[in-house]
């Protein structure tokens, strides 16, 4: 009977998140639940079996705090937990956490800016240990003294000032100024401190013996992937996780493991969608859309006539039509999030004529690096393209991928010339990943602002200062595709692909 009492009780849950409007930053304050397609008879779901899932990037280690642990979010919801997830839409959703915290419940101040949550009752560590507010002080402290090494998603954990725990289960964050962020910042993962106390966090990648509450342990993790099998201990629900265990590959062909038969669930670029839609026993449904841009660092490009030469000499019309993106992009968010799209960028139209005089005019760089992530076929293919632009306007370029954990710390100010990343946007608004970069004092201001109408302003603004001093450059709208089997139920469309896995813990097969 494991799983079919779930699934009527996430049919139940539907019914509420159906009520979210559009503009709320949350889904719901109840335990995480995922929507089934219509026509699926959820009562068909069973216990047991493997999944086996081709994602995108291998991280280059597990712990999400880290900089040179890039692409290790992605498996939140699967070993580590948090207090927040990012849901379907890109909207978070209380997880560890009982409910969100807010103005009008009093568990959110603004001078000081402090934040209280409460931890659900009952949750444990894999090994059986509670989980208690005194792991969230001990994680929260440890990733204070990072600094520079936090991941830039996580960078605002440098400014805590104070945790509390009033009980076992209480916390309260006092930061030093107001993060417009801290929904983002509550989507780190909780750690043991029981296990890890005593040691430096800076010093902890993860990779071997990692301890978490969520529903799945570590078993295994070679170059080839990484193999899970299920949480006995898990302390959601005893029918939870529905599957046994996971098997998980980085960077292979997903679309041909699908075809194949090799794996229940991909993400594909979206060139790659009509390879697997014309089969009858896969499903396809959008991830939520992302921004590909480059940034550029203004070491060697500080010239602001050099900056310009490079943006006038990419054809981003071009570039969207041969690599599959949807639209060339303009603002640093996809149009559909109206409140903070701003299409700052239309101003650099393709002129190489115009390219080549202004680089005439900044004089000699030598050869810019591009650099983007190893193993995203997709970016690559960008980068490539960007090189190819680069050269037709007199300017010498070079391409290079760098794996997941040095690009990180390659991203450091002075560090680079140009990187070619993917920014899915937040609902929170945050351009905190562009911050190191740009000059834009209405940048600084948005990450302080907690008035969702004046941050958004604010946002706005941001980008046309960005545009004018060209921090960035959009390049265009990328829609990746999440493919499963008809076999396999509870992955959810419009789901960022960093936390594609957030509801892991739910899926399962079809009997």
């Amino acid at each position: 009977m494991r799983g079919i009492g779930f699934c009527l009780l996430a049919a139940l849950l539907s019914l509420a998140l159906a009520a979210c409007g559009p503009g709320d930053p949350t889904v719901s304050n109840g335990p995480p639940g995922v929507v089934p397609p219509e026509r699926q008879e959820i009562t068909q779901v069973g216990p047991g079996g493997v999944a086996r899932l081709e994602l995108p990037l291998e991280p280059g280690c597990l712990n999400p705090y880290l900089r040179e642990c890039e692409g290790a979010a992605a498996l939140s919801g699967v070993i580590l937990e948090s207090p927040l997830a990012v849901v379907g839409d890109g909207r978070y959703r209380p997880y560890l956490m009982e409910s969100l915290p807010s103005f009008e419940s009093g568990t959110l101040s603004e001078n000081p800016f402090t934040v209280t949550y409460r931890l659900r009752s009952g949750v444990r560590w894999s090994d059986g240990e509670p989980l208690t507010s005194g792991d969230a002080a001990w994680t929260y402290r440890q990733a204070r003294e990072l600094g520079d090494g936090l991941a830039p998603p996580y960078a605002g954990w440098s400014e805590l000032e104070r945790v509390e725990t009033p009980d076992a289960r209480t916390v309260r964050l006092t930061f030093s100024a107001p993060r417009s962020d801290w929904r983002t910042l509550l989507t780190a993962p909780i750690l043991p401190r029981h296990v890890y106390e005593g040691r430096d966090l800076g010093e902890l990648p993860l990779s071997e013996g990692l301890l978490g509450s969520g529903p799945f342990v570590l078993e295994e993790r070679t170059p080839e992937g990484m193999w899970l099998v299920r949480n006995e201990n898990y302390w959601a629900d005893e029918e939870l996780p529905l599957l046994d265990g996971l098997e998980i590959r980085f960077g292979g062909p997903a679309a041909g493991a699908l075809a194949a038969g090799q794996a229940d669930f991909g993400v594909l670029g979206s060139r790659r969608a009509g390879e697997v839609e014309v089969m009858g026993d896969v499903q396809t449904a959008p991830a939520a859309a992302a921004v590909e841009q480059l940034l550029f660092d203004t070491g060697r490009l500080s010239d602001p006539r050099l900056r310009r030469a490079v943006a006038h000499a990419i054809d981003r019309e071009a570039l969207a039509r041969k690599t599959g993106g949807l639209e060339v992009a303009n603002g640093l968010f996809p149009p559909g999030m109206s409140r903070y799209h701003a299409p700052a960028w239309e101003e650099y139209a393709h002129d190489p004529a115009l390219a080549r005089r202004l680089a005439r005019a900044a004089g000699a760089a030598g050869s810019l690096e591009i650099i983007y992530p190893a193993g995203d076929e997709r970016l690559q293919e960008m980068a490539g393209g960007v090189a190819r632009d680069l050269e037709a306007a007199g300017i010498s370029a070079r391409v290079r991928g760098v794996p997941a954990r040095e690009l990180a710390l390659k991203m450091l100010p002075g560090a680079f010339d140009l990187a070619l990343l993917r920014f899915e946007a937040r609902r929170d608004g945050s351009l905190a990943l562009h911050a190191p970069y740009s000059r834009s004092e209405a940048l600084g201001e948005s990450l302080r602002e907690l008035d969702v109408g004046r941050r958004a302003r604010l946002v706005r603004e941001a980008q046309e200062e960005m545009a004018e001093e060209l921090a960035v450059l959009p390049l265009v709208v990328r829609r990746d595709v999440l493919a499963w089997s008809n076999a396999l139920y509870g992955p959810r469309p419009e789901t960022p692909v960093q936390s594609v896995l957030w509801n892991v813990r739910e899926w399962g097969f079809y009997r």
